[in-house]
């Protein structure tokens, strides 16, 4: 989002005349979470999961420059440990898994 800007000067004589209208400055947000999470059936196999997903509709306003995927292995105590950061991609294959464990990821 752009901010434009119109700017007065006062001192102890009075106000200035409103300048020209001046344009630059850029309001940067958080970005929106990934969207379309999702499995990838040809890696999911044995002890690995596949994930993929979508970036967010909305960047914030400055280019997304990595991607972490955070997990919980089901214990019940809702604490998510990250997994891995720096990912600059919309897929991974996360290995190492447990069969018969519950593993909950976030992205």
């Amino acid at each position: 989002m752009s901010v434009y800007v119109k700017i007065v000067a006062t001192n102890l004589v009075g106000d200035s005349i409103v300048s020209s209208e001046g344009n630059g400055a850029i309001i940067v947000t958080v970005p929106d979470a990934p969207i379309n999470v999702g499995n990838l059936p040809a890696v999911t196999a044995g002890n690995q999961v596949g994930l993929k997903w979508t970036s967010g509709l909305v960047d914030g306003g400055s280019p997304l420059i990595d991607y972490r995927i955070l997990f919980d292995s089901g214990l019940g105590t809702d604490t998510f440990t990250e997994l891995v950061s720096g990912l600059q991609t919309t897929e991974y294959t996360i290995t190492g898994l447990i069969r018969g464990t519950i593993y909950r990821f976030r992205l």
